[in-house]
């Protein structure tokens, strides 16, 4: 028994958003072993297990287990893209997992064999003391992920065309919103902006699509991995990862500082949520220059002025309101752009 369950089941926790528990019963060799990862809140959560050798120090490989239909979608999804990115680009992606087939391993339908790349997530190191408030730190974390995203970027250009970035969020912003006032001012702050940037030409390159500090793998200072593929695509606007991942990495500056109190090395107290982000966007400290220097240098190898990379962060924001799975995440987004919507006139701000 593990856990109270038989060896090689694996069951969904109490406080997970789901409204059900669901069981899942893996048919694994006997001497394998299996270590839950952690069990995600989102209102359509995945599972994700680690299977061990015996005596192994590291994983054979990763099994992600949907709890939902949703989520059963979108684990096929990522199965998708996982096999198609494969055989498209070949060995140019070792940071990417394979998607594996084992006849000794019996595994629900909708669950997903993959290849476990090793290191540490951003998210573990970023957690650790000082590690957010010293410089050296938080701009070698900017610099090995601008490193990994030009290297994808590079192996998997598939053409160049305008940056339709901001366009495509709009049109996610009115479908997900409708008539939201709110969605309605934001739209009307970002219109400016997508004529800008409608000028730009860039490649169209594969995208992770949610890069933040969780789904990033490093070791000795190099990404080793990057996971959950699900919003992955294999020809897209390669300035929505720059955004995505600068802006979750402000995010979360100030999540271990009691309310109105400063946030050790930053110039800001932490208060409502998301006063990270508002702060790499308005502040000028180091932090959001290092957020500056990542994005904008990304914008200037990617084809857009780099004046704009307030405004790419802003449209970055939309796209996270537009496309996230849990409706109140997605709120907090927009009204976080909202609140900041004056900033996107069209005018650069160097």
């Amino acid at each position: 028994m593990i856990g109270g369950l038989a060896r090689g089941q694996v069951e969904e926790p109490w406080g997970a958003a789901t409204s059900h528990r669901r069981r899942w019963d893996l048919q694994l060799p006997d001497e394998m072993r299996v270590v839950a990862l952690g069990f995600s809140k989102d209102p359509n959560p995945k599972t994700t297990v680690l299977l061990f050798w015996p005596s192994a120090t590291t994983p054979w490989a990763a099994v992600k287990l949907p709890a939902t239909a949703e989520a059963a979608a979108a684990v096929a999804r990522e199965r998708v893209f996982l096999e198609e990115v494969r055989n498209r680009f070949r060995s140019a992606l070792p940071t990417v997992p394979r998607v594996l087939t084992e006849p000794t391993i019996g595994l629900p339908p909708d669950a997903l064999l993959m290849q476990a790349l090793g290191g540490v997530p951003l998210s573990t190191s970023y957690r650790w003391p000082r590690h957010t408030r010293t410089r050296a730190t938080v701009c070698a974390d900017l610099a090995t992920v601008s490193q990994w995203l030009r290297d994808l970027q590079l192996a998997t250009c598939s053409g160049h065309g305008a940056i339709e970035f901001c366009d495509q969020v709009m049109s996610g912003l009115e479908r997900r919103f409708d008539s939201d006032a709110i969605a309605g001012r934001s739209l009307q702050a970002l219109k400016p902006v997508a004529a800008v940037f409608r000028r730009f030409h860039g490649p169209k390159t594969v995208v992770h699509g949610d890069l933040w500090l969780g789904n990033v793998l490093v070791n000795d200072n190099e990404v080793s991995g990057v996971i959950d593929w699900e919003c992955g695509q294999l020809v897209g606007e390669p300035l929505r990862d720059v955004a995505r991942f600068a802006l979750t990495y402000a995010l979360y500056l100030d999540r271990q500082t009691a309310t109105g109190r400063r946030v050790r090395g930053h110039g800001f107290a932490a208060g409502e949520w998301g006063a990270g982000v508002r702060y790499a966007l308005t502040g000028g400290d180091w932090f959001p220059t290092a957020v500056k220097t990542f994005v904008a240098r990304a914008m200037e190898r990617l084809g857009a002025d780099p004046a704009y990379w307030r405004e790419l962060l802003l449209v970055g924001l939309a796209d996270v309101a537009a496309t996230a799975d849990d409706p109140a995440w997605a709120r907090r987004h927009l009204e976080l752009l909202n609140s900041l919507a004056e900033s996107a006139s069209g005018a650069p701000r160097r």
